[in-house]
């Protein structure tokens, strides 16, 4: 579930014009967040911010998007033209259509109203979530006794052959839980997923925000976590830890 309230004040013109000498793009996001992790946009908006004197302004835009890294200077996904625009936002619209379970890079540049033209701004990326249903392969796991423990903990071995490029975690846990691979957290979030409403959500369809089918019934979050850097060539653990949260809530 997503929640996003935008607030605009007279500072976000200044964010979005201005350079010194020359457009300076910075702070790179997709859908609103920096380097985020299980996008389901099937169309993100990439937004940022740029350095300079209030007086000279955006007039073009140039995006380019790559399957990694290495691969931005012939942008394998997606070269827009010059996008004439104001506007520090833009939305994808390259030909191929994102695969799920992946990370993408991308960077932008900018010509100011004269015609200066900014450097390419620092690579950003951003990974997509379990989009297709195919994807989806996982099992619901318990612990093996029936009666109620206050936070059992679930843990799995795995060896690597050698040390991987890029390795996702995606987890859900009906209440709340704290994932760990080799004894470190794999983010510094606390109390996830957010608060969750589990039942049918009778009445959403009188909303005066439209909501989504898929979200009126029963549903169950997930989250996406990059491991790269905490999983190892070898022998790697896996550790989750249960919580009741919003499940499960227990009188105080």
């Amino acid at each position: 579930m997503r929640f996003i309230l935008t607030l605009f004040f007279p500072v976000l013109l200044f964010c979005c014009s201005g350079v010194y000498g020359q457009l300076l793009p910075y702070d790179l996001q997709c859908e609103h967040q920096t380097e985020p992790q299980a996008i389901e946009a099937r169309i993100p908006v990439f937004s940022w911010k740029l350095k300079g004197k209030a007086t000279v302004r955006q007039a073009r835009v140039w995006i380019k998007m790559a399957t990694d890294k290495q691969s931005l200077n012939k942008a394998d996904i997606w070269q827009s033209p010059a996008i004439p625009t104001q506007e520090c936002k833009i939305a994808y619209n390259g030909k191929e259509e994102l695969s799920p379970a992946h990370r993408y890079w991308w960077q932008i540049r900018m010509e100011d109203e004269d015609g200066k033209v900014s450097p390419w701004s620092k690579a950003a990326s951003f990974s997509t979530g379990l989009t297709d249903p195919k994807a989806w392969q996982a099992q619901w796991i318990c612990a093996p006794w029936e009666d109620d423990a206050p936070a059992p903990s679930f843990r799995k071995h795995f060896k690597l052959r050698k040390n991987p490029v890029y390795v996702q975690l995606f987890c859900s846990g009906l209440g709340y839980f704290e994932a760990r691979v080799n004894d470190q957290k794999v983010s510094d979030e606390v109390l996830i997923p957010n608060q969750t409403n589990y039942g049918v959500r009778a009445g959403l369809e009188k909303a005066r925000v439209p909501i989504e089918g898929k979200f009126r019934r029963y549903s169950v979050n997930y989250l996406g976590f990059d491991l790269s850097k905490l999983v190892k060539e070898g022998e790697n653990e896996l550790d989750i830890l249960l919580g009741n949260g919003f499940f499960n809530a227990k009188e105080i």
